[in-house]
């Protein structure tokens, strides 16, 4: 989340339709015969920035049991550094969530140790196949 309760992609799609419609709008006064059809066109341009921020960009949550079957999927999917560098990255951030909670005095959450041990495996056998590959 970036800006509010919004991720940054989100807020970007919303941004561009918020100038799309107010740029239309500004036009009604010099097209009067067309007015009907403006806001027809403002209404159907922020229908389609809503669909796309909140159904194609939203978050995705994966469940802690299927969350190997996905890093495999994209182990296949993705080009090694970028998956190296999302597998760091996921830790990272599972990591900061876990020892944030801890500072808070927060009960532990199961899932996100269960996916920081999933992820951690997965980086040994990323450490494993590169030593095998480079005695």
């Amino acid at each position: 989340m970036i800006f509010g309760p919004f991720t940054f992609k989100q807020f970007i799609v919303l941004v561009i339709g918020c100038g799309l419609s107010y740029l239309l709008y500004k036009q009604i006064p010099q097209y009067q015969s067309l007015q009907i059809y403006i806001y027809i066109t403002i209404a159907f341009i922020a229908a389609i920035c809503l669909h796309v921020a909140f159904s194609i960009f939203k978050n995705k949550k994966i469940p802690v049991e299927r969350l190997e079957d996905h890093l495999k999927t994209l182990h296949v999917k993705m080009s090694k550094e970028n998956y190296v560098k999302m597998i760091f990255k996921q830790i990272a951030e599972v990591g900061s969530q876990i020892h944030m909670r801890k500072e808070k005095g927060l009960q532990e959450d199961e899932s996100l140790n269960k996916a920081y041990g999933v992820l951690l495996a997965e980086y040994d056998i990323i450490n494993l196949e590169h030593t095998k590959n480079n005695p």
